[in-house]
């Protein structure tokens, strides 16, 4: 029986030790397999691994994919006031290959040039063509001449014509209806001729550029009378808004320059970020923004440009500008801590938009109230009279138009805008039907100011100044209580900030 139970012992015994160094091996190559992670992760990357900030480039001249072999064979070519078939003539007998050239209908062959190049046969014609102001192609064994090449611009431009105005017109009317189906609705705001307008009717860029290609084209010493002044020419075709050109290689690249350096004009663009605030003085304070303090207060973070700050409870004078000079803070956030230091100021409206370069772009952050504004009675002898109501809107908020001109590092603004608010309604009533006529505080602007980007542009909105009165008594009685009164001033700003993209 003992013997048994030793030997159990020493089975259970050598099986631990099994399990022990079983342990001991996963363990160790568990070890070994995080020293080889970490050895490699310890390796510098391979050579063969590049990183490049732009599309490699490759500045060499191409060669089409069907161009024959013989033009990357070397050439060189030198001559002073040689004819242009020599200069080929000879480049291809120093280049020992017999091609047949072909020279198109206005390809003056006699042409005098002067040519030093050291290369290949394809850059040779290249440097010989542009010499002589012509193009050149090779097609199979085939050297073609040509004295016009043809190419087609697509431009960034919109379709039809277009017309804006800055300012208002006498009695304007708007017929658009405002959302009311088939009723003619007469602007409040557009009763009176404003001093300036600007006003720009039938826009069409096409014709600009139709008229800019053409004087690129025009030939030099060309008379009035000369059916054909240009040096090729040039069609628009605006229903793909593109333009086809077709002159000399010279007058193309200078085609091409042009139409670029407008198209980069045309894709600038600009955010125009509009802000209203609205600030009621502290207690006592019937004067409104005192921009002076504010001056102070900012302790420099704010600089001001343009006219002189307007004074203390001045209406004029506005259409200053100020930017920020601490880099952490905009300017109108800014000035929104500076006035919370003369009393409370909200932000009422803050609409923005994004504005391409000479193209106009209108804000309209209104509601549209719809009132009746007339009422007239037909009296009838056999029936009841008949009722005619006349429906009319006015605005309550921001309507603006704004067309910017942006340079590298300006902004100029034509800025156009309204803003209204309605205060109070007056009520008649005629035959049963309640006429409304409406008391709008309405400030009307008219802008053209340059600007840098995130500067800001002041102008001075409605004030309204509000009277309180208060009275106490003691024990019901009034002689022994006292009275008080006390004025505030609520004043509405327009701050216009333009922001680069």
């Amino acid at each position: 029986m003992k013997t048994r139970s030793a030997i159990a012992m020493a089975v259970i015994i050598a099986l631990s030790g099994c399990g022990a160094m079983d342990h001991l091996e996963q363990k160790d190559a568990a070890n070994d397999t995080l020293g080889q992670i970490k050895a490699y992760e310890g390796k510098q990357e391979s050579s063969k691994s590049i990183y490049i900030d732009k599309p490699p480039l490759d500045l060499n001249p191409t060669i089409g994919e069907g161009a024959p072999w013989w033009v990357r064979k070397p050439a060189a070519i030198q001559g002073q006031d040689i004819p242009l078939s020599f200069a080929v003539r000879n480049l291809l007998q120093s280049a020992n290959q017999k091609i047949a050239v072909n020279y198109g209908p206005d390809v003056v062959q006699d042409k005098i040039i002067s040519v030093d190049y050291q290369g290949d046969i394809n850059g040779a014609l290249n440097e010989i063509a542009a010499k002589a102001d012509i193009s050149v192609s090779v097609h199979g064994n085939k050297i073609n001449f040509e004295r016009y090449v043809t190419k087609v611009f697509e431009l960034n431009s919109l379709l039809g014509k277009s017309s804006f105005l800055f300012g208002r017109k006498a009695n304007s009317v708007n017929n658009s209806g405002e959302g009311l189906a088939n009723r003619t609705v007469t602007s409040s705001l557009g009763n009176s001729d404003t001093y300036a307008t600007t006003e720009v009717v039938d826009i069409n860029p096409f014709d600009d550029y139709l008229a800019a290609i053409k004087s690129i084209l025009s030939r030099d010493g060309v008379s009035k009378d000369d059916k054909n002044p240009l040096e090729g020419n040039v069609i628009v075709t605006s229903s793909t808004a593109s333009i086809l050109v077709r002159t000399t290689p010279h007058r193309m690249s200078l085609v091409e320059s042009y139409i670029s350096s407008r198209k980069q004009a045309i894709a600038r663009q600009v955010m125009i970020e509009v802000k209203v605030l609205q600030f009621k003085g502290s207690k006592g304070s019937e004067f409104g923004i005192d921009w002076n303090v504010i001056r102070n207060v900012s302790e420099g973070k704010l600089q001001f440009a343009g006219p002189s700050l307007p004074t203390l409870g001045d209406t004029g004078n506005y259409g200053f500008s100020f930017t920020s000079t601490n880099p952490k803070w905009d300017g109108t956030t800014v000035l929104m801590k500076s006035l919370q230091t003369q009393g409370h100021v909200g932000v009422e409206y803050e609409p923005r938009t994004v504005a391409r370069n000479n193209r106009v772009a209108s804000i309209d952050n209104s509601e549209k109230l719809t009132y009746i504004a007339r009422v007239t009675v037909t009296p009838n002898e056999n029936a009841d009279a008949s009722v005619e109501v006349e429906d009319a809107v006015v605005s309550d908020g921001l309507t603006m138009s704004v067309m910017p001109n942006i340079s590298d590092d300006m902004v100029n603004l034509q800025i156009s805008g309204v803003l209204s608010k309605v205060i109070n309604w007056e009520d008649t009533e005629v035959s049963g039907v309640t006429i409304r006529a409406p008391q709008v505080q309405e400030i009307k602007f008219d802008q053209d100011v340059g600007l840098k980007y995130g500067e800001t542009l002041v102008l001075n909105g409605y004030k309204q100044k509000s009277n309180k009165s208060d009275e106490t008594s003691v024990l019901k009685n009034p002689f022994l209580g006292g009275n008080s009164g006390a004025s505030s001033m609520t004043e509405t700003i327009v701050l216009i900030t333009p922001k680069r993209i």
